[in-house]
């Protein structure tokens, strides 16, 4: 009977950037080639129920600005302060900031 073997992760280097909002939204767009920027207090599908005014229904002028990244109908939010990872084979993922911290770490070429 087969058993499972332990294994571990390779060290992978990749390319990160932070979205910044609109300052950096352009670039973001360059690089990725795969995200659309939603203005602060604009419509959109990706908008939370908080970001809703519960009187009317419309969004609520300080909702805040987002990318929605993606291709392929596999389309994720980017809030502003998140990051967009190209890993070693060129493929492009949504990482939370709270979560980039404990995945990578920034080294010097």
């Amino acid at each position: 009977m087969q058993k499972p073997i332990a294994i571990a992760t390779r060290v992978e280097h990749a390319t990160a950037m932070q979205f910044l909002g609109w300052r950096n939204a352009w670039a973001v767009a360059q690089w990725t080639g795969c995200v659309f920027f939603v203005p602060e207090g604009a419509e959109s599908p990706f908008r939370r129920n908080t970001e809703m005014d519960r009187g009317n229904g419309h969004v609520k002028e300080n909702a805040p600005a987002f990318l929605i990244f993606g291709r392929d109908q596999s389309y994720a939010r980017v809030d502003i302060l998140d990051w967009i990872v190209q890993d070693a084979f060129g493929l492009f993922k949504h990482v939370q900031v709270r979560a980039f911290g404990e995945i990578f770490d920034e080294r010097e070429d």
